[in-house]
């Protein structure tokens, strides 16, 4: 524990600022913008740590696939290593005690990062320090989507924790869905102003966002041509060539994404033609989250200049939106992200724990290392009391996380397996994803029990042999 405490303390004091904010396009520090981090996260600081590194990486996912990969490589290695000094065992015994060392494990993970993937956590706020300044997502789902996970309610709720005044409902070919999600944050003065949108795919298969304004029908017709100069329409970079990039440019679209949360992996020569594009033609470059409901941790806002904006209503701070990326303001509006996004290196994916881990500990903030140390005061002192009572502290621990994890993944199953809207479309996806879910929850509860009881039964025995 000391060891790693001193590791973060050391990363923290050093110069260096990886989680920004960026702005998307040059990544180059954002402007009238900054971070924060909740105090309920920091409070937390030790159970988002490996939630936090792992998300800041350049794409989380492989990131995550690296870090698995890692996890049982070296837990393999090490069974065998601790395997070597006992002779007598035969080989059989060893290999099955390195097989279940490595389920172990690769279990404990694999519900760690469950837990993060369902339950929204604490994460990065944007506060801006420019009053005319407009915060926007321009991109999110809820179960109005066929792979939406959250209510328009509980999306909007994260929204407003993470720093937004504007949001974007852009549900899947439905714009049904996206009235009905819209209409819940008119009546509540507390939330985001939502606008309407919609997803869709133009004849190239390629995806682009109508925002501010819904086509006749959930697919590309074409209206969308017609009211090119007088709607905002945005390309996603996710599947795009730099051939699409083109034609769409030149088409007459309002912009691009030029980062995705949801899909970080933009070729560097699809963004290169992005920012030539909107370079040539002036267009507008935006982030988005594309958020469905999966965690809570975040890394893209998008920022309107407007002047006055502090001053204007929800409605009209809304419209305001709209109304610079239908006349293409792009001096007015900035792509801001938290870390970089986009492909990794070589190094970065061979290495990604070690990198996720030297990142994280560069953005810590004072009091998030004081929290560090304060647990890491309590751990130890627990450990010792455990001692003292004749249980392994190592264990005991281990049972106590996985008790935490095991009931925050069957509440949140729970609460998709039996949350059931007026025409939501993500029965089939709330379905499967609570399930796994539920059994992952029940399965981390049943080790946490298993390994609990096993402690104490252990216990019995050395007390009754001693007395």
């Amino acid at each position: 524990m000391s060891p790693l405490l001193l590791l973060l303390t050391l990363l923290a004091l050093l110069p260096v600022n990886p989680e920004g904010p960026f702005d998307a396009r040059d990544y180059q520090p954002a402007q009238g913008v900054e971070l924060n981090f909740p105090v309920a996260g920091a409070l937390i600081e030790p159970l988002l740590a490996p939630g936090m590194a792992l998300a800041g990486e350049p794409d989380v996912r492989i990131a995550c696939v690296s870090t698995l990969i890692w996890i049982i490589a070296t837990t393999a290695g090490f069974s065998l290593y601790r395997q070597r000094f006992r002779k007598s065992r035969p080989i059989s015994a060893c290999m099955f005690h390195m097989l279940l060392a490595t389920a172990a494990a690769t279990g404990f993970f694999l519900s760690y990062l469950s837990f993060i993937l369902l339950v929204p956590l604490p994460g990065w706020k944007l506060i801006t320090t420019d009053p005319d300044l407009i915060v926007a997502d321009l991109q999110t789902h809820t179960v109005y989507s066929r792979d939406g996970l959250v209510t328009p309610a509980q999306n909007l709720a994260l929204h407003r924790a993470r720093g937004f005044d504007v949001v974007a409902f852009t549900e899947h070919n439905n714009p049904a869905g996206t009235l009905i999600s819209t209409s819940h944050s008119h009546n509540d003065k507390t939330a985001p102003y939502a606008i309407t949108g919609t997803e869709v795919r133009d004849p190239d298969q390629a995806f682009v966002l109508s925002i501010g304004w819904l086509p006749e029908q959930d697919k590309w017709t074409e209206q969308w041509l017609r009211d090119l100069d007088k709607q905002p329409v945005i390309a996603l970079a996710w599947r795009l060539s730099v051939a699409d990039v083109r034609r769409m440019a030149a088409a007459g679209l309002s912009g691009f994404e030029i980062a995705n949360a949801g899909h970080p992996d933009i070729p560097l020569p699809v963004r290169n033609a992005i920012l030539e594009e909107a370079e040539k033609r002036n267009l507008v470059l935006v982030a988005s989250s594309d958020w469905h409901g999966w965690g809570g941790f975040w890394r893209t806002w998008t920022t309107i200049k407007v002047p006055g904006a502090a001053q204007l209503s929800r409605a009209d701070q809304a419209q305001a939106v709209v109304t610079a990326l239908q006349q293409r303001r792009a001096h007015d509006i900035q792509p801001v992200v938290a870390g970089y996004l986009g492909p990794p290196s070589l190094l970065q994916i061979l290495f990604a724990p070690f990198s996720a881990i030297l990142r994280y500990g560069m953005e810590l903030s004072p009091l998030r290392i004081a929290m560090w140390w304060l647990w890491g005061g309590v751990i130890l002192l627990l450990g010792w009391q455990l001692q003292k009572s004749s249980l392994r502290p190592v264990q005991i621990l281990t049972a106590t996380l996985l008790g935490v994890l095991g009931t925050g993944l069957l509440i949140q199953s729970i609460r998709m397996l039996t949350l059931t809207l007026p025409g939501m479309a993500a029965g089939e996806t709330l379905s499967e994803v609570g399930s796994w879910g539920a059994v992952l929850g029940g399965l981390s509860l049943l080790a946490a029990l298993i390994m609990t009881g096993r402690e104490f039964l252990v216990r019995a025995r050395k007390n009754q042999t001693s007395g």
